[in-house]
């Protein structure tokens, strides 16, 4: 796959012992002057997807990468359903990618990505994502004790007591 990189923040995370996450932002790059533009436009259309990050600059070239008719990945990271920053991004995705620690209705959230456009919506449980897997596990566990499975099990498992 042929990816383009726009500088974007640099930010380190780091958990706390409840699971929730702390980032710190180090630098934060303003907008370039546009004598890269042809450039980069050439590497967009040469992508087979563009992704870009929340920051000045890509905000800057979402009309170009929009242009491109090539699909546009962004990461609202921890949206809380209302910033305007974000919205110019959610309104050019095709596919967006979030974690549900500040928003009120995950779900309903990742319905509106796909009613207003994006063929691709994903909510990681961010702090919550511990009790997600164990109930992952434990319905995982249930279906794994069935013999039925698929068919085709029936000629591997040992034959029921």
């Amino acid at each position: 796959m042929a990816s383009v990189f726009i500088a974007g923040p640099v930010e380190e995370s780091w958990e706390t012992r409840t699971g929730e996450r702390v980032s710190l932002y180090l630098s934060a790059p303003g907008t370039a002057d546009g004598a890269d533009d042809g450039s980069l436009r050439a590497a967009m259309d040469a992508a087979d997807a563009i992704v870009l990050d929340l920051a000045a600059e890509p905000l800057r070239l979402l009309p170009m990468a929009r242009a491109t008719g090539i699909p546009i990945w962004v990461d609202v990271h921890d949206y809380d359903g209302a910033a305007e920053f974000h919205r110019p991004f959610l309104a050019a995705a095709d596919a967006v990618f979030c974690n549900a620690d500040r928003l009120g209705d995950p779900v309903a959230f990742l319905r509106f990505c796909v009613d207003a456009g994006a063929s691709l919506a994903v909510c990681t449980l961010g702090a919550d994502v511990l009790a997600a897997l164990a109930a992952g596990a434990r319905s995982a566990a249930t279906v794994l004790r069935s013999r039925h499975l698929h068919p085709l099990l029936d000629d591997v498992l040992p034959p029921a007591p």
